[in-house]
Parts: structure tokens; C-alpha cells; sequence
């Protein structure tokens, strides 16, 4: 368990909390699947299927009442959490009191890289297995968990099933929560995912912005391009929560059959001009606006629109509307 203050409860054998350590041996491709056993129950000793698995703190013993794995990198005193699985016995994430209970440990989101599910026996079921930001989002839905109260599960592990990529798809995941990022959203084989409010006016490693394969924003949470930074989304861009761009931020989304899902706000400022023969363009698509509403300061007489349909010219050279009709005088209410 992990308290909300910082540190794990954990006291040794008697309280069935311990520590199996896991060591690479090679480089691993992305999708490897490494299977941690207990050669029997009660043993503490473990095998791995690849690499090694050493008990470093002895009493690593799943208790029958509600109990957690936590995979966390580096050392007890300053881990850096990968992703917590907590067997609830209907408690939920909540401060540890005991050895049945946790907190969400620091850096971890539930519902991103941490799921509590109210049963004491688990398996996973496998429904994902392709797309590493896929299955990163279904191991954290409890309806993709099965087991009971009363046995352990027999695993039925399909190994070597995982797949990091699938045609069309990308191939590493950027999440941004907690103030840092997990992942490098720098490339647009990336999908890139914004758990807590983002300004690119922040930065990353000195570029202001990000690119990405796809891009998902949680309910709840604002991104922000600021003035002079930028966002390049390959494919699909999923908003939950808001996408708000500045006047002079970029949002480009290079396929054209790529798929916005949800409502973006566009914040345009136009400088004041300094003669009455100025002029600024405000480009379609613009909708639930008028631009009566917009310029409500501009003489009617000085607000146009343009149509191209009726952009006729009998001269290649001269860019000139031949039927003078192209540019019409725009009402308030369009």
C-alpha cells in the first residue's frame, strides 16, 4: 500500500508486504509480455519467463482479503510509479491504514495507469492486444477483469500476444499528468494524451508545442496553444475536455481523413488599422457566429464576403473577377 503523504506501508514478512524485483537482460521490443510467477503458492520464490525475478524484500504474499501490486523503477525511498493494480475489498483507493488499503501512489492517475476492481482473485482477460495506448486504457477498465472472492484464477496467459502497433497506428504513448510528461510527445508516431490541464507556452526541451500520431484530451481538462507555439496531430484528435487555440497559436491536423471529436474554440484578435484601406481576412469554417457580432464597430458599407463560386476570370494573367460578383457586401446576421 502507499500512503497519500508519500511512502509505502510495509513491514516486512508479517504483514504479507514485499518486494520481487525484476531485471532485463537484454533489450526487450516494445509488447514483449514478461510473466512473474511464485513457483509455489507460499514459496516466495519467483521466476520470470524473460529476465530474471529476485525477492528483494521477503513477504511479496498476496493476501486473501484485499491487496495491491504496484510496479514501480528505481528505489523505495524515490520510486517513479509505472501502474498500480489494487484488489479493492470494496475500499477503493483510499490512505492506507493497513496492508489492504492504498492511496493512488504519486504520479499515477486511476482510470490511466491505475484501476481498483472489488474482488480479491483476478485475471485479465486479454479483450486488448494491439495499439499500446489501447491497451493501456483496458487494463485500467474493470470490465476487461475477471475473478472472485473465494479462489485463485487459473491464468490461461496467451504469451507473446501483445502487439505495440497496428497498421495505421501508433507506436508509443506521451502522457501529460501531474505537471510532467511520461513519454517524449515529440513525434507523430506518438499518441499523446492530456490528463491534467497543458499550456504549450510550457515547453519541451525548448519547443514550445508538440507533435503526435493522435491526440486525446480527458473531461475536464484544458489545452491550451499559446500565441507562437504549435500542435501537429497526424490522425484522429479526441476532445473531452477543451482545446483552446490563441490568436497566434498553430493547430494543424496533417489527414485530411482524420477525425475531430468533440468542440475547440478559436480565439482570433484583428490589430487596429491604421487606414481605411486595411483590411483583415477571416477564412471559413466559422459557425454560431455572425459578423455582425464579431466587427459590430466596422461600417457595413466595409464588411464583405467572398465567394468563390463566382470567381470568374477570361484572363489567366490579370487575377481579376471578369463578372465583378465575387465579393458582395455581408449583412449583420451572416
Amino acid at each position: 500500500g502507499w500512503l497519500a503523504a508519500g511512502g509505502f506501508v510495509f513491514d516486512g514478512p508479517e504483514l504479507e508486504e514485499g518486494i520481487v524485483t525484476w531485471t532485463a537482460d537484454t533489450d526487450y521490443n516494445c509488447g514483449t509480455e514478461i510473466i512473474i510467477s511464485e513457483t509455489a503458492v507460499g514459496s516466495n520464490v519467483y521466476t520470470a519467463s524473460v529476465g530474471t525475478a529476485t525477492v528483494t524484500d521477503a513477504g511479496f504474499d498476496l493476501g486473501e482479503d484485499g491487496d495491491q501490486i504496484i510496479a514501480f523503477q528505481g528505489n523505495t525511498i524515490t520510486p517513479n510509479f509505472l501502474y498500480a493494480l489494487h484488489l479493492a475489498n470494496g475500499t477503493g483507493f483510499t490512505d492506507a491504514t493497513d496492508t489492504l488499503t492504498s492511496a493512488v501512489p504519486a504520479g499515477l492517475t486511476e482510470g490511466i495507469n491505475a484501476v481498483a476492481i472489488d474482488l480479491d482473485n483476478l485475471t485479465y482477460d486479454y479483450s486488448v492486444t494491439t495499439n499500446q495506448s489501447l491497451i493501456l486504457a483496458a487494463t485500467v477498465d474493470a470490465l476487461n477483469w475477471n475473478g472472485d472472492d473465494a479462489s485463485r484464477q487459473t491464468l490461461g496467459i496467451p504469451t507473446g500476444s501483445f502487439s505495440c502497433t497496428t497498421s495505421g497506428t501508433c507506436s508509443d504513448v506521451a502522457l501529460w499528468s501531474g505537471g510532467a510528461w511520461s513519454g517524449d510527445p515529440l513525434g507523430l508516431d506518438t499518441a499523446v494524451i492530456i490528463a491534467d490541464d497543458y499550456n504549450t507556452s510550457t515547453g519541451t526541451d525548448g519547443i514550445f508545442g508538440f507533435s503526435a500520431c493522435e491526440l486525446t484530451i480527458f473531461p475536464g481538462v484544458t489545452l491550451t496553444v499559446a500565441d507562437g507555439t504549435f500542435i501537429i496531430v497526424e490522425n484522429n484528435v479526441t476532445i473531452n475536455g477543451d482545446l483552446i487555440v490563441e490568436t497566434q497559436g498553430n493547430f494543424i491536423q496533417n489527414d485530411d481523413s482524420g477525425i475531430i471529436t468533440g468542440t475547440a474554440t478559436l480565439n482570433k484578435t484583428t490589430p487596429v488599422k491604421d487606414e481605411w484601406y486595411y483590411y483583415t481576412f477571416w477564412s471559413s469554417p466559422m459557425t454560431n457566429e455572425t459578423i455582425g457580432n464579431v466587427f459590430p464597430s466596422v461600417p457595413t458599407d466595409r464588411r464583405f464576403t467572398f465567394n468563390a463560386a463566382n470567381f470568374v476570370d477570361n484572363s489567366p494573367t490579370d487575377g481579376i473577377d471578369d463578372n465583378g460578383d465575387v465579393w458582395g457586401i455581408a449583412a449583420g446576421g451572416d
